[in-house]
Order: C-alpha cells, then sequence, then structure tokens
C-alpha cells in the first residue's frame, strides 16, 4: 500500500487534473523487492 499525500490551498483549479495524475501513476512493490534482494547487505525491507 502506498499513501498519498498532496497539501492544497487555493488550488481548485488545479485539483481535479492532480487527482487524475495521481490515479495514473503505478507501482510495483515486486521491482522494489527484487532490487532490495540484489543487493550485497541484505537489511530488512522498511514496508
Amino acid at each position: 500500500m502506498v499513501s498519498i499525500i498532496i497539501p492544497v490551498y487555493n488550488t481548485e483549479p488545479y485539483i481535479k487534473a492532480c487527482l487524475q495524475s495521481v490515479m495514473r501513476q503505478t507501482y510495483d512493490i515486486q521491482d522494489d523487492i527484487q532490487r532490495h534482494l540484489k543487493r550485497k547487505e541484505i537489511t530488512p525491507i522498511p514496508y
């Protein structure tokens, strides 16, 4: 799960485009895990 915080103040003209942009984003946790496992120093994943 990923949390997104969007600070807003006087942004009514832009909020719709902002939220649409957020909804189009992709996040692949599997990619993060694979990169983590390839490191020489193994530490717990901070999730």
